[in-house]
């Protein structure tokens, strides 16, 4: 844990985006380790944060939607018992 100093996590981050991952997909990872280190703190593993100076932000979801031909689908699905009751709650909602 010694070794994961600000230049460390900066160069992380960009081999990350170099390989193509996602924006969340590494925003997650950097709450994951900001997590680990922050544990280490409170352990008085290590002493310094290297997090201090850095802002991993927000994640935004990637919202998809149906459209109206895979509701109807949806809708014509012969189901029995909780599995229909649980498609006219999902195409209710």
């Amino acid at each position: 844990l010694d070794d994961i100093t600000y230049d460390w996590i900066t160069r992380w981050r960009t081999r990350m985006q170099e390989t193509k991952l996602s924006e969340n997909t590494i925003k997650g990872r950097m709450k994951l380790l900001r997590c680990v280190i922050n544990e280490a703190i409170k352990r008085n593993v290590i002493q310094d944060n290297p997090f201090k100076f850095i802002k991993i932000g927000h994640m935004t979801p990637k919202k998809v939607y149906l459209d109206m031909k895979e509701v109807g689908k949806i809708e014509k699905l012969e189901l029995k018992g909780k599995d229909a009751i649980i498609r006219d709650l999902f195409l209710l909602g």
